[in-house]
């Protein structure tokens, strides 16, 4: 499976034409080899912070819906009024459930891992993850490693990316700190962590909107 990370933020003016848009990809008919998606905003201090997150059954699928700018076919049309675009794939490891109609929440902890180390993190991620899966309020989990051709030498980075219920259920299981690792899974690789992101979803797959929230930056 092939996870598709789009981050953007939208030109001045355009932030409803485009959100507006989004809700209606996500409640289109579902494209073939799409598995699931979702879609969420989150604050930043240089305004709000897009992502549509996308599974794809295989890497063919994958580039049959994605162009070559790393966009969503559908979304293609309204690439002019994004900017700041950043286009990310990852090989799956691992998950537990894809369907994101059950989240409010999306939490995306990036991290990067030595090469030599990898081998090691892919073979405890499916144990870390069946225990993240058992938090109260989680709907679903994914871990992850990013396709490149860069430097086979270089840190390889990962992704951790988890679904939750509700603002509460994820304070729960990070104890009141958004940013502190949930498991081991988040603390790959020899830097420090990097710092989690946390979306509120946008669109169908909602199950609300414009609430309040904590500070997504962390």
């Amino acid at each position: 499976m092939i996870v598709h990370l789009l981050e953007y933020q939208i030109l001045p003016g355009h932030a409803a034409e485009i959100e507006g848009f989004v809700r209606q990809s996500l409640a289109a008919s579902v494209q073939a080899g799409l598995l699931a998606r979702c879609a969420g905003r989150r604050l930043a201090v240089d305004g709000p912070r897009y992502i549509v997150v996308s599974a794809w059954q295989d890497a063919d699928r994958f580039r049959v819906g994605t162009n070559s700018a790393g966009i969503p076919r559908d979304l293609a049309d309204k690439a002019a009024l994004i900017r700041r675009r950043l286009s990310s794939e990852f090989r799956a490891v691992e998950w537990h459930g894809i369907n994101w109609c059950d989240a409010r929440v999306l939490r995306l902890y990036r991290a990067s891992i030595a090469p030599d180390g990898l081998d090691s993190w892919e073979r405890t991620v499916p144990a870390e993850l069946r225990e993240i899966v058992g938090k109260p309020g989680i709907t679903s989990a994914l871990a992850g490693v990013a396709i490149r051709n860069e430097d086979p030498a270089s840190d390889v980075p990962i992704l951790v990316l988890t679904a939750w219920s509700d603002w509460d259920a994820l304070l729960g299981a990070t104890g009141g700190r958004l940013n502190r690792p949930i498991l081991g899974t988040e603390l790959a690789g020899p830097q420090p962590p990097s710092l989690a992101n946390h979306y509120e979803l946008i669109g169908p797959e909602a199950l609300g909107e414009d609430a309040a929230q904590p500070d997504s930056s962390g």
